[in-house]
């Protein structure tokens, strides 16, 4: 009899229990999924305002059942509110549409900030059920700086009789596009004859016999050109830099000795036998006489 007493009590504790498991409220599992946890998109910087990402794979989430109704929401990650969600039903599925938002937004700039990474929560209107994903957003590169020269002005000195073909001085323009939008060419505003420019490294080379009694001194415009056309306008020139070549003059002349011939009497305590002087028609430093040495 006691056995059959516990067993009973052990039952009806079991059903108890399970009636209260029964009782408790249960979190409904969310019946909606993004197709990916983690979206690619892509757009160009300086778009103009309601411009829409583009991404290779459809973003977004199959509709299981006709009945429901999607709201897509950023809800982090743009911290400048540069984008705005969309829902755009299709068929059975809800695409997930990102785009630049109007108004006094502030512009993409991919030089600033190359990418974003924004959280997009979805939620189903009718049954609240939420689903969330993340969408990179990839900032592309346009053609819209210009290339700039560090310094913007060059200053050297030559000798009138520097060989030709000697490099003589090397400018430097750098470009903060990427890929071909970053690339430019050298090129003189002017044509010379007397100096050549490498197109790309900017080094500078003689090309023409210098004379100093015909030109002292040569002011060169060097130019840098993008490459390929520039966002806004055709005119690929944007970037100039000043050089200044001093033409200095060449030791062109011998040193001349000059020597008299003198008969001392034989009365001079300090006979002198020459009197001998040295001449150089070049000017400056390059007349001045190092030393005179008289071999016996």
């Amino acid at each position: 009899m006691m056995r059959y007493t516990a067993l009973l009590f052990s039952v009806l504790f079991l059903q108890l229990l399970n009636s209260g498991e029964g009782n408790r409220k249960k979190e409904p599992a969310s019946s909606i999924q993004f197709t990916q946890h983690l979206y690619n998109a892509y757009i160009y910087e300086n778009s103009a305002a309601k411009t829409y990402l583009e991404s290779y794979v459809k973003m977004g989430i199959y509709i299981t059942n006709p009945s429901s109704e999607f709201r897509y929401k950023i809800i982090s990650g743009d911290h400048e509110n540069l984008f705005k969600a969309e829902d755009y039903i299709l068929g059975d599925f809800c695409f997930l549409r990102i785009r630049t938002k109007g108004g006094n937004t502030a512009v993409l700039n991919r030089e600033v900030r190359d990418h974003y990474l924004l959280s997009v929560k979805a939620i189903e209107k009718k049954t609240n059920s939420e689903a969330r994903t993340k969408v990179k957003v990839h900032v592309l590169d346009t053609n819209d700086l210009r290339p700039l020269f560090s310094p913007t002005s060059y200053s050297v000195s030559l000798a009138e009789n520097t060989a030709l073909r000697t490099s003589v001085a090397r400018v430097r323009a750098t470009d903060a596009d990427i890929g071909t939008n970053g690339e430019f060419y050298y090129s003189f505003k002017d044509r010379t004859d007397m100096f050549a420019i490498h197109p790309t490294n900017g080094v500078i080379t003689l090309t023409g016999r210098l004379d100093y009694t015909e030109t002292k001194q040569y002011d060169l415009e060097i130019l840098a050109a993008d490459r390929g056309k520039k966002l806004y306008g055709s005119s690929g020139i944007s970037s100039m830099a000043k050089l200044t070549i001093h033409v200095e003059q060449g030791n062109e002349n011998a040193p001349v000795i000059i020597a008299v011939t003198l008969t001392p009497s034989a009365m001079d305590k300090d006979p002198t036998y020459a009197i001998v002087t040295v001449e150089d028609e070049d000017p400056g430093v390059n007349g001045e006489i190092a030393s005179l040495n008289i071999v016996a």
